[in-house]
């Protein structure tokens, strides 16, 4: 019987456990684009979706986090999601991150990784 405890322990320990506050946040890539010399990741919301936060970051400068709960955004389908005056250089990985929540489905996470590299006539990419 004591056996039994610990492996039933151990098995809880491994995997964790059951219920809902267990599950994984799903998440969704969006891509970036340059757009009039600024960076845009392209909003993948669909209608009734909210933003309520976002996350900026790269490991050269401190996060920058943004909450809204009071206040959700919905940014059309095609538009450049928001990225609250953040200045992004040339040579430096940037990861975001924006909470969105849908009535039907819940929290979700849309997502943008990109580095950018800067033209010999001043001019940004994306770097590759």
């Amino acid at each position: 019987m004591e056996k039994k405890c610990i492996l039933l322990a151990t098995l809880f320990l491994l995997t964790g456990c059951p219920g809902s506050g267990d599950r994984m946040v799903p998440r969704t890539a969006t891509t970036v684009v340059i757009k009039n010399s600024a960076v845009c990741a392209v909003s993948i919301m669909k209608p009734g979706e909210k933003m309520t936060g976002a996350v900026i970051y790269s490991k050269d400068h401190d996060p920058i986090f943004k909450r809204f709960y009071n206040h959700p955004l919905y940014i059309e389908q095609g538009a450049c999601l928001p990225l609250f005056d953040a200045t992004f250089n040339a040579g430096t990985r940037y990861s975001i991150t924006w909470e969105v929540n849908a009535v039907d489905k819940g929290l979700h996470l849309i997502t943008a990784d990109f580095t950018l590299a800067s033209e010999s006539q001043g001019n940004i990419s994306l770097a590759q």
